[in-house]
């Protein structure tokens, strides 16, 4: 049972913590679900949050007990831990210094949750599995809204006109092996943001390399690709060309 309330005790750390970012976001976004699951279903995120502050917090006990007098110091090991590792992972000075504050600030709110929170059972409940679960689910969701959307799809060309569009949309071509993917994206928009992307078939991001006035995704295995069009409050129309080649063309 030691364990089990040890372990419950990070996860109720981790858990304000985190908790206290995704508000922040949702503020910052003014309350943009689609922008906050984006930022959510980074595993980036959740393993800083949930690998390295744990990791930390566990270090950081085994150092004041085996030097009891370094107790009275462990706040500082906090702050520590959450600013040092910028300085292996950035070059530059002036990143390390805004990335370290805000590692700084999330180690202090995964300190102050853990030691104020642990003896109030339904809070700390909330912060350790409720809340967490609940990012969780908004990480794996998609909040993609669309009005307006007429579309026009032939057999190598995609136009779409919409009065609003707010996420993102995936348009799938299959590759075969040794071929290529061109494509053009023009957008016609009136308000809003917009821009576009490439993912193969697990989600993830796909080079795109530059030939003229057209991508390209090349020497990629065979398999389902996308065009992802993702527009930001947008209203106005998008108009994709592609062309298969294969290696000998």
């Amino acid at each position: 049972m030691k364990i089990l309330w040890y372990g419950y005790e990070k996860l109720i750390g981790a858990g304000f913590s985190f908790s206290i970012y995704g508000l922040i976001m949702l503020l910052s976004s003014s309350f943009d679900l689609f922008e906050v699951s984006e930022s959510l279903s980074s595993p980036m995120l959740w393993a800083a949050f949930y690998g390295y502050g744990i990791y930390c917090s566990i270090i950081i006990d085994g150092i004041c007990n085996v030097w009891p007098m370094l107790h009275p110091w462990k706040i500082s090991l906090y702050i520590a831990s959450g600013f040092v590792i910028f300085i292996f992972l950035m070059a530059n000075f002036a990143y390390i210094l805004i990335a370290g504050t805000i590692g700084t600030a999330a180690a202090l709110l995964f300190y102050a949750g853990m030691s104020y929170f642990r003896k109030r059972k339904w809070i700390s409940s909330l912060f350790a599995l409720v809340l967490p679960l609940i990012f969780l689910a908004v990480s794996i969701m998609d909040f993609t809204e669309k009005e307006g959307w007429e579309v026009q799809r032939q057999t190598s060309s995609y136009e779409v006109s919409f009065t609003y569009f707010n996420g993102e949309h995936k348009i799938p071509v299959k590759l075969k092996e040794n071929q290529t993917l061109m494509f053009q994206a023009d957008f016609s928009v009136e308000s809003g943001g917009y821009g576009h992307h490439a993912e193969d078939q697990d989600g993830d991001r796909v080079p795109m390399h530059e030939i003229g006035d057209k991508l390209a995704l090349r020497d990629v295995a065979a398999g389902q690709y996308y065009i992802v069009i993702h527009g930001d409050n947008a209203k106005g129309r998008v108009d994709i060309d592609w062309e298969i080649r294969t290696k000998s063309e």
